[in-house]
């Protein structure tokens, strides 16, 4: 997990470097507001999908 302390951020702009394993992830940002705000992205880092590459290599 890595967290980034909540700053200000003039142009809007958030910046932050962390090492990731190859798997699946979940980039979650929260804003502070009325009411607040809960944003969630997926993210997938260089996994191989093995299944559509046997699909493809088999055929139909």
């Amino acid at each position: 997990m890595s967290y980034l302390r909540p700053s200000y951020h003039p142009d809007g702009v958030i910046k932050g470097e962390t090492s990731l394993d190859q798997g699946l992830y979940t980039v979650i940002i929260t804003a502070e507001g009325l009411p607040p705000l809960r944003y969630q992205y997926p993210l997938r880092v260089q996994m191989i999908n093995y299944a559509n590459i046997f699909r493809t290599a088999v055929g139909p």
